[in-house]
């Protein structure tokens, strides 16, 4: 395998010269009074404790093992996709409870790393988007819908890959790149490893790539990939920014890309998508395959509280059929797609400013019983028949904009509202840099038409 730090973009001693910034706060205002909502979620995002008592100190011994037996960390893997890939049914509590196991073996593993504390901690804006810390990027492995929806995704893609790749004069092994992938890439390191344990797929049918910018992600993905034993399925692991990435030679056959937050905001999805495409053959696929945002209109305290009482958990089964017949669809703000992603007109204000054009929408008339909030909602087809809904994950969670004034004028001037009534138009822009997402305009309706 190559050095953990193969075309990094900075020394491997040093941290990338952006400066550090407080966390953003996460949109949406007190207001909403949605503390139950984010109290559920944060639950989800809490790990059970292990469901046998693990040694977690066999992640540091050397690979040897008696009878065959994998060594708790790889154990742990496999079960988890033999859970994900192999049961019939989705039980959400177990595949929570093997996302514990696996996650209390990850953090002992990345506890241990002898690694500068700021690796550990940084985070900052850098110019296409929020960069999370690695310490932030942890409970990812937690969101178990997603990564269920992605790894039988994932898999199902390679598979397809691998049985095309064989049929050809001359096969050769597939290329995966998982940019943005944080110190556990949870999307496919645990398929890697129950690939090897099965004998699934080989090495000399799957290559991948893996990209992250901080160098205490980079640290911890050189040391799962030894623990894990397989190295031999990567080709590089590099320390770079995702637009730095330059490699001519060796094309992307699968690119595997979740750099977004709720409402399709703050990190660099689009910007890496964007980039990376231009090294895909016309064969080469992107997953999530198709990402669709629409925008709605909504009583917040239906959308946001009411419908959770008493709720046990989050996800979209578990939605209210009247919170969802109360909303009121404006319509599809943007779809992003392999034909999408270089159709999409960008403008560029300045040389740090660009926008991408969305669509135009039209304002219906509203029910005047509540003050409308108007919410992005996210819907991912990551591939074939394996979906991301409204809820199931932190990244579709919907986003409310308290800067959409729709026929009320709020009671203070704050900077950012659009004020727009029943029968405006409104167009929306995508924001590529600073921290990204949605920008609306009113716009006139005779220059809409023409």
């Amino acid at each position: 395998m190559q050095s953990p730090y193969g075309n990094q973009s900075q020394p491997a001693d040093s941290a990338p010269s952006h400066s550090n910034y407080a966390e953003p706060q996460a949109s949406g205002p007190s207001s909403l009074q949605a503390g139950m909502l984010n109290e559920l979620l944060r639950k989800q995002l809490t790990p059970d404790l292990p469901s046998t008592k693990i040694d977690t100190q066999a992640v540091t011994i050397t690979q040897t093992q008696a009878n065959n037996q994998a060594p708790p960390l790889t154990q742990a893997h496999v079960d988890l996709v033999e859970q994900l890939l192999e049961a019939d049914t989705f039980e959400r509590a177990t595949v929570h409870q093997l996302l514990s196991d696996v996650f209390h073996l990850q953090q002992d593993l990345y506890q241990q790393l002898d690694m500068p504390d700021a690796w550990r901690k940084q985070q900052f804006i850098g110019p296409n988007g929020l960069v999370m810390s690695p310490d932030n990027c942890l409970t990812s492995m937690l969101d178990d819908i997603r990564v269920r929806s992605f790894i039988r995704g994932i898999d199902a893609a390679i598979k397809d890959k691998v049985a095309k790749q064989a049929n050809t004069a001359q096969p050769k092994p597939i290329h995966v790149v998982y940019p943005a992938c944080g110190p556990f890439a949870p999307l496919l390191l645990p398929l890697l490893a129950y690939y090897r344990h099965h004998s699934t797929v080989d090495a000399r049918q799957l290559q991948v790539t893996l990209i992250d910018i901080q160098p205490g992600a980079v640290a911890n993905l050189a040391a799962l990939v030894e623990q894990l034993e397989i190295d031999k399925y990567i080709a590089q692991i590099n320390c770079q920014d995702v637009t730095e990435y330059q490699d001519e030679a060796e094309s992307i056959d699968l690119l595997v890309l979740e750099a977004m937050q709720h409402g399709f905001s703050r990190e660099g999805h689009m910007t890496f998508a964007r980039h990376l495409a231009q090294f895909m053959p016309l064969s080469g696929e992107i997953l999530p395959q198709e990402i669709t945002i629409h925008a709605q209109v909504v009583d917040a305290n239906v959308e946001y509280v009411n419908q959770w009482q008493g709720a046990k958990q989050v996800s979209f089964a578990d939605t209210k059929s009247d919170a969802l017949n109360q909303r009121i669809d404006l319509g599809e703000v943007v779809k992003i797609n392999a034909q999408t992603l270089g159709s999409i007109n960008q403008i560029n204000l300045d040389e740090n400013t660009s926008l991408l054009e969305c669509n135009t929408l039209e304002i219906p008339s509203l029910p005047e019983d509540h003050e409308p909030t108007v919410i992005f909602t996210t819907q991912i087809k990551v591939w074939g028949e394996q979906w991301i809904k409204e809820y199931d994950s932190g990244i579709t969670h919907p986003l409310p904009d308290q800067n959409i004034c729709i026929n009320f004028t709020p009671t203070e001037d704050r900077p950012g509202d659009i004020l727009l009534k029943t029968g405006d138009s409104v167009k929306f822009y995508y924001r590529l840099n600073g921290l990204p997402g949605f920008l609306p305009m009113c716009v006139d309706s005779a220059q809409h038409e023409g």
